[in-house]
């Protein structure tokens, strides 16, 4: 669950039906995805045009990646995650 007041990402357990820990991210996060394959969920940060990667492993986000424009949502396709931009623009940009 993203929190952008608070920069952060909420990770909920869902055998404990509660927030079990909070991980930094870039400014706004405003959506979240799981990556199966990769084992690592990614944060959309619409604040500063950026998407975290964290690792459920250690609860850290690992690395930040800087977009061309805010992005809105996220979703992994295949193999690779696609950030989608703000509605104004019909771009996509792959992570």
């Amino acid at each position: 669950m993203t929190n952008g007041v608070n920069n952060t990402v909420s990770v909920i357990s869902d055998s404990a039906n509660a927030v079990v820990a909070t991980v930094g991210v870039g400014s706004n996060p405003s959506g979240v995805d799981y990556d199966d394959a990769r084992g690592e969920v990614f944060a959309a940060n619409s604040g500063d045009n950026t998407v975290s990667v964290i690792s459920p492993g250690s609860l850290s986000s690992n690395s930040t990646t800087a977009q061309e424009f805010p992005p809105a949502s996220l979703a992994v396709v295949a193999v690779m995650v696609v950030a989608a931009a703000a509605l104004a623009s019909r771009r996509f940009h792959t992570v």
